[in-house]
């Protein structure tokens, strides 16, 4: 897999609360870490960190060209959001060794169309994302679940059948239910009340008046 995503950042100085200046000068604070290393605080520029988000998501390797430094090859590892505004307070990337396999979570993404006979009914996802082992260079950005291999209504697909690539060990339990069809919703009836006997109507003349 090509390593392709490069954003710029530079060291941080500043931390704890005072990164709040940061932000206000559209920097996002980002700390690096990884085994064998100690986490380096850096800061990016706030739009180039949300371009290349954007692209990478949490799946896909990414480079970090650190001013005064070698580049680092890192996956992301952890994002603080603004719930007001959606933008990152602070996101933690974890360098990678490329010769060394690491585990992931993956997403999935899900394909195809149910079969004719099953299009009345709805799919159901159990599970958007599944662990994975690999080295960084054969990791997938997603992983395809293909609903139209479902046969029938409440018969789920599972894990194992989903397709990895080459060089992809699956860790999530293979017979964990991934997706199912569940048949259409049949609108409970009802016992519709008996109309009223008509009213006798008044006035009514008496028998031999």
């Amino acid at each position: 897999m090509d390593n392709k995503i490069e954003l710029e950042a530079r060291p941080r100085t500043v931390l704890g609360k005072e990164v709040k200046k940061l932000r206000r000068q559209n920097l996002t604070p980002v700390n690096v870490y990884g085994h064998g290393i100690d986490s380096v605080p850096l800061q990016v520029e706030s739009r180039a960190l949300a371009r290349a988000m954007a692209q990478a998501g949490k799946s896909t390797l990414l480079t970090l060209a650190i001013e005064g430094q070698k580049p680092r090859t890192v996956v992301v590892r952890g994002v603080q959001m603004d719930p007001r505004t959606q933008g990152f307070l602070h996101v933690d990337f974890y360098q990678v060794r490329l010769t060394q396999k690491m585990k992931v979570q993956i997403p999935l993404r899900f394909v195809g169309d149910l079969p004719v006979n099953l299009r009345s009914g709805t799919v159901v996802h159990s599970t958007s994302q599944v662990e994975i082992e690999c080295l960084p260079k054969n990791m997938p950005q997603s992983l395809d679940v293909d609903v139209s291999a479902i046969t029938e209504f409440n018969t789920p697909l599972h894990v194992k059948d989903i397709s990895v690539p080459k060089g992809v060990t699956m860790l999530t339990d293979p017979d964990a239910p991934v997706a199912v069809a569940e048949p259409p919703r049949v609108a409970e009836e009802f016992p519709t009340a008996a109309a009223p006997a008509p009213a006798e109507e008044k006035g009514t003349e008496q028998a031999g008046s």
